[in-house]
């Protein structure tokens, strides 16, 4: 009958501190995230370049699928350090290797794609955006990966590798890594020339699941790299650049969150979406003054070189693996989607010719079945067994008709015998 006084302000106040308070200790309790450190220890050596190969769920020693939100890079001596990256491959001849000298051997461009680098000048922390990671565990795609420190004189006794934040909450999206840029097999720079140019347009003409987002990006050149930039174009028109690194000599080769320079800071709202028929662009210059033959594309540090770069993305069921020299290839390894549209319809016509074949045969069986059975039982038809009521028994029908052929011939034989066939023939 009385409406109920509303409480005070302070125990309306409490009440809500209470239930954050709740809400807080539910979410450190129950979303509890771990780190694992991927790293090489104690690098003494003569070169620059250090390697290890390892399975993440060995790293953890867990089964099952982990998700990764955070990546962080550091090294025991940041004044030596030029890069720490991180690889995923998947290569199936990949083994688990502890530290080796990985100048000649850094990760095979074709098989392993960079998930991010690192550099202690702008010690930037991958934070994947909010409902996003990366998925691990014994049978994804990222449980090979490949840890690569890059020195800038040979290190002594120092340790370099990346942190790795996950847990085993499922996000609302799966992160992805494609590959833009020239492909290594395509890279061919003339010898004693400063101001070598590569350039590769790609359009996204394989993605069929819809529109997708990316994140952050990751340039990769080697010793006679210059400058790169990569970018994307909406309708024609450049839309924003990935990257455009006008000294990539000097300036170490880390992850770039979307923005022209990178910061420590990360806004969710910095990724860029991209729609069906959007293209890529990729543009690299070297100076090859140094060298005396043609420089190939491949995975030698300093006899090689590369023109790509690594865009994160979400959702990974609706981006592609890679688009280079302008070939879109998708997840699932399909190529340009207007050439799957005419392999798909090759493939239709052919198992539909198949299928009209079997049928086709089929029925010319069950045809030429039926007229024998009609040849071999057209006595059946007659006004005798019609009016005897046999055809209403279904077993009659799939009786063989030559044994009621056999009793008439009995009966007959019987009557003549007994001298009764002329009585039974008399009208």
């Amino acid at each position: 009958l009385f409406p109920h006084p509303e409480p005070p302000t302070t125990t309306r106040y409490m009440s809500k501190t209470l239930l954050s308070l709740l809400l807080v200790t539910f979410l450190v309790c129950f979303i509890h995230s771990d780190e694992v450190s991927f790293k090489i220890s104690q690098i003494t050596g003569t070169e620059t370049f250090f390697c290890a190969h390892d399975f993440f769920h060995t790293l953890t020693g867990k089964t099952g699928k982990q998700f990764i939100y955070n990546l962080h890079g550091f090294a025991s001596n940041n004044a030596n350090i030029r890069s720490v990256q991180l690889w995923s491959c998947s290569n199936e001849n990949f083994v688990k290797k502890a530290q080796f000298k990985c100048l000649e051997e850094l990760p095979d461009r074709n098989d392993c794609q960079m998930v991010y680098s690192w550099d202690p000048t702008s010690d930037l922390t991958l934070r994947l955006p909010r409902g996003v990671a990366f998925v691990t565990g014994e049978n994804e795609d990222l449980n090979k990966m490949i840890v690569v420190a890059r020195f800038a004189t040979p290190p002594t006794a120092e340790d370099a590798g990346v942190t790795i934040t996950y847990n085993t909450t499922e996000p609302q999206y799966e992160a992805g890594v494609m590959t833009v840029g020239v492909k290594p097999s395509s890279v061919s720079l003339p010898a004693n020339s400063s101001n070598v140019e590569m350039a590769n347009n790609c359009e996204n003409t394989c993605a069929l699941l819809g529109d997708w987002y990316i994140f952050s990006a990751t340039p990769l050149m080697h010793s006679l790299g210059k400058t790169i930039q990569a970018a994307y174009y909406k309708e024609g028109l450049l839309k924003r650049f990935f990257v455009r690194d006008t000294d990539y000599g000097s300036s170490p080769d880390s992850t770039i969150l979307f923005i022209d320079e990178p910061t420590n800071d990360y806004s969710p709202n910095e990724k860029v979406k991209i729609a069906k028929s959007d293209r890529f662009s990729v543009e690299c210059t070297f100076d090859t003054t140094s060298v005396k033959t043609t420089t190939h594309g491949g995975n030698n540090g300093t006899g090689s070189e590369a023109c790509l770069t690594y865009l994160n993305f979400y959702p990974r069921g609706s981006g592609i693996k890679s688009c280079l020299d302008g070939k879109c290839i998708n997840k699932s390894g399909d190529a340009d989607y207007y050439t799957n549209i005419i392999v798909n319809y090759v493939a239709l016509a052919l198992a539909s010719m198949l299928i009209g074949t079997i049928i086709g045969f089929a029925l010319h069986m069950l045809l030429m079945a039926a007229q024998k059975w009609v040849s071999n039982n057209s006595g059946r038809f007659t006004k005798k067994h019609f009016v005897s009521f046999k055809w209403l028994n279904p077993v009659w029908w799939f009786k063989p008709f030559e044994e009621e052929e056999l009793e008439d011939d009995e009966e007959t034989k019987r009557l003549t015998d007994e001298g009764d066939l002329d009585d039974l023939a008399a009208p």
